[in-house]
């Protein structure tokens, strides 16, 4: 019988040793870190603006774009793989684009781990001489021209916008982003 009590001591001993290190470190911040797996997951609006990106932040950032070549902003809409994947993203580009303002609300409402840049902060959009017409919308002569990644003083401030995010997401690498 004292051989059948020290064995239970000991399982419980064993038990508790084990238990109470995995409990401790679980408890521990579940915030998403770039740090951690080594690679920023970073997601952009448009085509251009994750090129930006991956160029901007190379080894230690993975881009990818929202809206697929063949796809409209002006209509565009997040499938719910995309939104699956924007759930486990640690940033989330934004150029301006129309989609952007319904699906930053939602983001912000229903994902706070995931950072939304605006990367077209601090650029004036100049007004469009004429109308501007895409396959399924169009823009009238006057309204702010959104295509800013062309000009290449715009184009310039959205990189330095998107670096100082990076910075900011990991700042170990701050000279590799510069």
């Amino acid at each position: 019988m004292k051989m059948l009590d020290f064995i239970k001591k000991t399982l419980y001993v064993i038990v508790v040793l084990t238990a109470v290190p995995l409990i401790v470190l679980s408890c521990g911040n579940n915030k998403k870190s770039a740090n951690h797996s080594g690679t920023i997951n970073a997601f952009a609006s448009i085509l251009p603006e994750a090129y930006f990106v991956q160029r901007i932040g190379g080894e230690y950032v993975k881009a990818s774009v929202l809206v697929q070549p063949g796809q409209s902003p002006e209509t565009f809409e997040p499938t719910p793989q995309q939104m699956a994947e924007l759930s486990d993203a640690d940033v989330l580009f934004g150029i301006g684009v129309p989609f952007e303002d319904a699906l930053f609300v939602k983001i912000k409402s229903s994902m706070p781990g995931v950072t939304i840049v605006h990367a077209d902060q601090g650029i004036a959009k100049i007004p469009m001489e004429s109308s501007h017409v895409h396959e399924a919308a169009s823009e009238p002569a006057g309204a702010p021209d959104p295509h800013i990644w062309l000009d290449p003083k715009r184009a310039l401030q959205i990189s330095e916008n998107i670096r100082d995010a990076l910075i900011k997401i990991d700042p170990d690498h701050k000279e590799d982003y510069d």
